[in-house]
């Protein structure tokens, strides 16, 4: 039957474009991963830098230093930028979190896509080799009948 090898070819194209859909989404979800690497060590880095400006800050006090209202003023700022820029950063691995959830969850639709794709090619794959091998008993079984002359009216 013409219509189930069209429909195995149809089938094929279908199963390569999930294909690469998979393959795109994998792409997506690595560097999805790769961009919460790298936006949770910048976090990590400014926490340490809040740290040792906190360190620092509290060697002064316990030493006794007495800083000017101008020097305290810049201390307090320079703080305050670093608990901005943690808030930032915290926020940026928020957002990569929320990316690569989403695009792990593409990944696994896409999987899921190219798994049913891939099951049903086989089916029909199946159903045509089956037709196949019966037009050919048949085409034997119609060759090893006698030929008898017509006997008509």
């Amino acid at each position: 039957m013409p219509a189930d090898t069209n429909d195995l070819r149809q089938l094929r194209g279908v199963l390569r474009l999930r294909t690469m859909r998979r393959e795109q989404a994998e792409g997506i979800h690595q560097r999805s991963r790769e961009a919460l690497g790298q936006m949770r060590r910048l976090l990590e880095q400014a926490l340490q830098l809040q740290r040792a400006t906190l360190v620092h800050l509290g060697q002064c006090h316990s030493t006794g230093t007495v800083l000017d209202p101008a020097q305290h003023e810049q201390r307090l700022l320079a703080q305050q930028a670093g608990q901005l820029l943690i808030d930032e950063r915290r926020d940026a691995v928020t957002k990569a979190i929320a990316t690569q959830e989403q695009a792990l969850t593409d990944l696994l639709a896409a999987k899921v896509a190219e798994d049913v794709a891939v099951k049903a090619c086989e089916r029909i794959a199946g159903v045509v080799r089956q037709e196949t091998e019966q037009r050919e008993r048949l085409d034997i079984f119609d060759s090893w009948q006698p030929r008898e002359p017509f006997h008509g009216l």
